[in-house]
């Protein structure tokens, strides 16, 4: 599934704080970098298993809530006792788009969906829980 771009979560509703929402059964953390980029990783925190989702979003990166480790868009992380200490987590690619988030695994190469058409044009985004 996440060899495909999908839209996990409206644009306007990803702010400050990070959150956490799962597709196709991986828990993955989104949060805005200081820039207002988007991006999306793992939403376990390699040290102690907590959410990331559960931390905040400091500069570019997010916090963990538990020992305070930091990780990058691209899933780099540091200890903040030990800056020598390091882990790295799943990330994936991401993205804006029609006004949702968009999301893929970083192995894959698919294009982006295409889904404007001549003659038709957006009215709203649903949502739903599944």
């Amino acid at each position: 599934m996440l060899d495909h771009w999908q839209p996990v979560f409206l644009s306007r509703r990803l702010r400050r704080d990070p959150v956490g929402v799962v597709v196709a059964n991986a828990p993955v953390a989104l949060f805005r970098t200081a820039s207002g980029q988007v991006a999306a990783i793992s939403d376990v925190c390699p040290h102690r298993r907590l959410k990331l989702s559960a931390g905040k979003v400091v500069g570019d990166h997010i916090q963990c809530r538990y020992h305070g480790w930091t990780f990058d868009a691209c899933g780099h992380g540091e200890s903040p006792a030990a800056p020598k200490m390091t882990a790295c987590t799943t990330s994936y690619d991401a993205r804006e788009a029609h006004g949702l988030v968009w999301v893929k695994s970083r192995d894959s190469a698919p294009p982006f969906p295409a889904v404007e058409a001549p003659g038709f044009f957006p009215i709203c985004t649903l949502e739903h829980s599944v």
